[in-house]
């Protein structure tokens, strides 16, 4: 959750490396389910919002840095684009009053969101594609600055062997675009 990591690029013995930690990870995760290693667990609850930052216009604003600073909590992170965040809430027991205690803690971030979004001249709006976004406003200098993001546009890429990203969608309306990053991905947020 809005963890960063420390360089954008991986060389092939960082790859050796991930798959040689990823496969003793995996073998000491079999055999603690084979020796029933784990505590008792409590199901668990909880949330993630993506949301948008826009301005007073409703055009998509990209200032979630600022933003992030003025708010301050590590429950509210950074998205794949510099006009998205995030709000997440702590983990709640799967039982009790839990829709209202998620309730109450949703209300709070976003009333405080809001208010330093207000700050900035700013709104916050929780809706799946903003309808004043275009397809220009996509692009790699709205990307948010953590390298976890730079590194997930290469590595997608890489592994698509560069042939862009296309999304057609059709119906009442018909939807047809291409992209050549995954900037694509930031044109809709979900809860």
């Amino acid at each position: 959750m809005g963890r960063d990591i420390s360089k954008e690029e991986f060389s092939q013995e960082d790859f050796r490396e991930f798959h040689q930690r990823l496969r003793e990870e995996s073998l000491l995760l079999m055999d603690w389910f084979k020796n029933d290693a784990f505590e008792p667990c409590v199901e668990m609850c909880g949330f993630e919002l993506e949301m948008w930052l826009i301005d007073r216009n409703h055009q998509p604003l990209p200032s979630n840095e600022e933003f992030l600073l003025r708010v301050g909590n590590h429950l509210v992170v950074p998205e794949l684009s510099k006009f998205n965040f995030e709000i997440n809430s702590t983990p709640h027991p799967l039982k009790g009053p839990l829709l209202s205690t998620l309730e109450k803690e949703l209300t709070h971030l976003v009333d405080w969101c809001a208010h330093h979004a207000g700050e900035m001249d700013a709104k916050i709006l929780s809706v799946g594609i903003l309808p004043t976004l275009k397809d220009d406003m996509l692009a790699l200098d709205r990307l948010s600055p953590n390298k976890r993001y730079a590194a997930l546009n290469r590595q997608v890429l890489r592994l698509r062997g560069d042939r862009p990203l296309k999304i057609d969608i059709e119906g009442n309306d018909t939807l047809s675009v291409e992209h050549h990053d995954v900037m694509v991905e930031a044109a809709a947020t979900s809860l």
